[in-house]
């Protein structure tokens, strides 16, 4: 769990994470985070040893196919 400084209301998840350097303190620490799509890109350029782990999104309106059970 992160808890940052209070922001204003329009802020989203990700710029306050930004704003609070939360990536380069994750690494300072040699500690890892695991977030939602909604921090997709927050972490870019670190492939070799990511600080913030995310999903992928769909590309190109592409649905997710889930196989029926029967």
């Amino acid at each position: 769990m992160w808890i940052s400084s209070v922001r204003r209301g329009a802020c989203s998840e990700i710029t306050a994470a930004r704003y609070e350097k939360l990536c380069a303190r994750l690494r300072e620490l040699q500690l890892a985070a695991v977030a939602d799509l909604g921090f997709v890109g927050l972490d870019e350029g670190a492939e070799e040893q990511p600080a913030v782990i995310t999903g992928f999104k769909a590309s190109g309106g592409k649905r997710c196919r889930h196989r029926r059970r029967s």
